[in-house]
């Protein structure tokens, strides 16, 4: 793995972190951050003041200065954030990154045993943290008019692809981005990413239930058990959790304080009934 950390003084109208906050090993927390242009031209350009070196390089290279502005934020929030469980300036945290560029904290013990997960989409971010265990998130949009099922058995297991024929073309498509986002953040969370099949990952259950709970020895490995649950984080929007593990708790919560909540999902089915 290789740290990168460098970092320049923020400003004093920096954002405020959201104060102590305590995980305990047998709970994931999940974070809906909004990236909606907020505050002053001075208050969003302090949120760059947070960044690291290799950050601030990567959100100029974004073409458009929206996109420039979300990654900025998105990074700025992470560390905010993450400085709550950490007890340390935002500034100063470090991250390192591994196998398919998954990131990882540079930290001392205990606090070096944080796993965190992130995914933005639009204006919309989730974060995942837990104590010890592997976790992933994922967020998309749902998009009414994609017919998964055109993809075949490159992404769907065979499972998956009878369960999605069996649905009408409106909860298709809820369903579609609940497997979708279902392996992402499982695939986030073991540090595999693309690089195994997805069709190899059968999550069909999560179409008819909000939480599935699956053994996994992909590879030769011990099987682990994992569990992977729904997340609602807005109307048009997808969103899943997993997490090595059973029986842990997830407490849902939202920064900037006053944005818009997040909740886990009720049975998928039940939300495709109201697309509207």
């Amino acid at each position: 793995m290789t740290a990168v950390g460098d970092t320049r003084p923020a400003r004093a109208s920096a954002p405020e972190p959201p104060g102590r906050i305590r995980i305990t090993p047998d709970e994931v927390h999940v974070w809906r951050m909004s990236l909606a242009r907020q505050g002053s031209p001075g208050e969003r350009e302090s949120a760059w003041g947070l960044l690291a070196t290799d950050e601030r390089a990567k959100a100029r290279r974004y073409r458009f200065r929206d996109d420039r502005e979300r990654y900025a934020a998105a990074r700025a929030h992470l560390r905010l954030v993450l400085s709550g469980y950490l007890g340390e300036d935002p500034r100063e945290i470090r991250f390192c990154y591994g196998k398919n560029d998954k990131p990882a904290l540079v930290a001392s013990a205990p606090e070096g045993r944080l796993q965190f997960s992130l995914s933005h989409c639009g204006e919309v971010m989730l974060v995942a943290i837990a104590l010890t265990r592997r976790v992933g998130v994922d967020l998309e949009r749902v998009r009414r008019s994609f017919d998964g099922v055109a993809l075949g058995d490159f992404v769907f297991s065979a499972r998956e692809l009878a369960v999605l024929r069996s649905l009408g073309h409106r909860e298709r498509a809820e369903a579609c981005s609940g497997l979708w986002t279902a392996k992402e953040a499982f695939l986030k969370a073991t540090g595999e990413g693309l690089s195994r099949p997805l069709a190899e990952l059968d999550v069909s259950a999560i179409v008819r239930a909000p939480t599935l709970c699956l053994r996994d020895g992909a590879r030769g490995e011990e099987p682990v058990v994992w569990t992977i649950r729904r997340m609602c984080p807005g109307y048009g929007y997808s969103g899943a959790v997993a997490a090595e593990g059973y029986g842990w708790g997830l407490r849902c919560r939202t920064y900037p304080p006053g944005g818009r909540g997040l909740a886990e999902a009720d049975a998928p089915r039940r939300a495709a009934g109201r697309s509207r």
